[in-house]
């Protein structure tokens, strides 16, 4: 599921249980509820450190987001997830403000 195109403002990328609701400028874990998929632990700010290899994963076991990034781009390699999760958000451009007399 990816809700990307709807005006909810983020994509969520689910694997069978688990899965991550990405916005622009932060992510959460998300689980898969009954009816619904319903966040798991706290929002973090983006960007992450996020494992690339085997030995980056087993020093990440104990973060479970981490953990479902990689196993999301193994299972899906075209994806654009990780690099969703690490890049800065943009940051809006703060417009000179101008004296009207």
């Amino acid at each position: 599921m990816n809700g990307r195109d709807s005006p909810r403002h983020y994509a969520d990328y689910c694997l069978n249980q688990l899965g991550i609701r990405v916005w622009e400028s932060h992510c959460q874990l998300i689980a898969k509820g009954a009816e619904d998929w319903s966040p798991l632990g706290p929002r973090l700010v983006l960007p992450l450190s996020l494992p690339h290899t085997t030995d980056q994963l087993a020093n990440a076991w104990g973060d479970a987001l981490r953990v479902t990034a990689y196993q999301y781009r193994e299972r899906h390699p075209e994806t654009d997830l990780y690099v969703r999760l690490e890049t800065r958000p943009m940051c809006p451009v703060k417009r000179p403000q101008t004296r009207r007399n």
